[in-house]
């Protein structure tokens, strides 16, 4: 375990640093003690005055004590970074995600943290859908261990309608108490809001309620929702639509006073076409952040995770500091975290990436809560395992011949199962004359690394 992973779920993020924590940050910045990690001679990336500027970074456990030009935290028995001709720029936050698609938790860290990005937000639909409340948050507390900061948000609902026989988790009670974990920073996402305008009785108006009554997020998801409908989903109390696919559709949800994550993924790759409300309309940055939302192993791979859309953004003619700016400190204020997350500055914690430039964004090292993560592309020591079948979740990564099974197929002699036709990528429809004999009944897949790509499908 990590020197600051909590153990069984006790927050490394929503509890505040004690008052001993806050002195000895001080003594530190004050250079009466001495620093646990020194980053010397980098150019910060100032997200909050949007300048770069030479200076020194001071650590002490998990949080930075000190940004000056002073080296009196120095010790000898402090960890020396050199950053001499380096940009120093604060981890990339995800601000949503889903981080049990072909993946979990422990393999997406290993491929994202590489590339600078230390803290994801993910929805916990599977894991409310399989146990409850009960697995949600044993997830959380297991996911605590990792070097990424995953936060989560509680899902307000399942994706689709819940089969005869299996058990229906998504009531009031669980949500509550998955949003009573201290990782948890809302709901979302909350695809079903024709349903919520058609009757406030719906699941999402009262897990928007919730939310906002704790002071926490609803994060929306408004596909086609325009004018007056997409104004009384505002009204109702989301934060935030990640699912603008044009221009003129980001421009909009930001003149309601919506957050607008620019969304480039494997399925929704739209992020040349979003980027216009910033190259041509030079609408103000200020409320627009970046996500992956769920994207492929191999587009992860291949383009990088929030490194990637920030190449894209700087090649489109995104100046690169409002390129980071969207991708850190906007993302940190949208989740109420900017007085942790986001920025290079005292009491925040040192999440720190060491960049050779500021336009292909692959980092030399990234620091991850004070401790040296990843050098080069890959990381300093494994990733800390994840126990999944301790939590009830039947995972199994294993290759071979076993999709040769016959029981994994639902079928009965002389009859063709149902075959899915994929229109595009994001458009399916049922093909009425099937050119396979068999379909594998495969109702969630997770991939495994080394690179993401390695391992089949998992069956549940």
């Amino acid at each position: 375990m990590r020197d600051n992973a909590a153990p069984h779920g006790e927050p490394r993020l929503r509890a505040r640093p004690s008052a001993e924590e806050r002195r000895r940050l001080m003594r530190v910045a004050l250079g009466q003690e001495k620093a646990d990690l020194f980053v010397r001679g980098g150019t910060v990336v100032n997200v909050y005055s949007g300048e770069l500027i030479p200076t020194n970074i001071a650590v002490s456990g998990d949080r930075i004590a000190y940004v000056g030009p002073s080296e009196e935290a120095v010790g000898p028995e402090t960890e020396v970074v050199d950053a001499q001709d380096l940009y120093v720029a604060p981890g990339w936050v995800e601000p949503h995600s889903h981080a049990y698609l072909y993946y979990n938790p422990e393999s997406l860290a290993e491929a994202i943290l590489p590339g600078g990005t230390t803290t994801v937000v993910s929805d916990d639909l599977i894991f409310s859908g399989l146990g409850g409340s009960e697995t949600s948050r044993a997830v959380m507390d297991e996911s605590a261990r990792l070097p990424v900061r995953f936060l989560w948000y509680a899902r307000p609902e399942p994706a689709s309608p819940i089969a005869e026989g299996e058990k229906d988790y998504f009531d009031h009670e669980r949500l509550e108490e998955v949003l009573d974990h201290p990782l948890a920073m809302g709901v979302g996402e909350a695809p079903a809001w024709a349903r919520f305008l058609q009757s406030e009785e719906a699941p999402l108006g009262a897990a928007i309620v919730e939310a906002n009554r704790r002071g926490l997020i609803a994060d929306g998801h408004t596909t086609g929702a325009r004018d007056d409908k997409l104004a009384a989903l505002v009204a109702a109390g989301l934060r935030s639509c990640h699912e603008a696919v044009t221009a003129d559709e980001a421009l909009e949800r930001l003149r309601l006073g919506l957050w607008t994550p620019l969304r480039h993924s494997s399925l929704r790759p739209d992020l040349p076409e979003l980027l216009r409300v910033i190259t041509e309309e030079e609408i103000d940055t200020g409320r627009i952040l970046f996500t992956t939302d769920g994207p492929a192993p191999d587009a992860i791979a291949e383009h990088g995770y929030l490194d990637g859309l920030l190449r894209m953004a700087v090649e489109a003619g995104v100046p690169p500091v409002k390129a980071i700016q969207m991708a850190t400190i906007n993302a940190s204020t949208y989740l109420h975290l900017d007085d942790h997350l986001g920025g290079v500055a005292p009491g925040r914690l040192a999440d720190l990436i060491l960049l050779t430039d500021l336009s292909s964004f692959r980092p030399r090292l990234v620091i991850a809560g004070g401790k040296v993560a990843a050098r080069e592309g890959e990381l300093v020591e494994p990733m800390s395992g994840i126990d999944w079948g301790s939590l009830g979740l039947q995972l199994e990564f294993r290759q071979g011949a076993w999709i040769e099974d016959p029981a994994l197929y639902d079928t009965h002699p002389g009859e063709d199962p149902p075959v899915i036709d994929f229109v595009s990528d994001v458009i399916t429809s049922l093909e009425e004359s099937p050119r396979r004999a068999n379909c594998p009944k495969v109702i969630c897949a997770w991939r495994t690394s080394p690179g993401m790509g390695a391992g089949l499908p998992v069956l549940w």
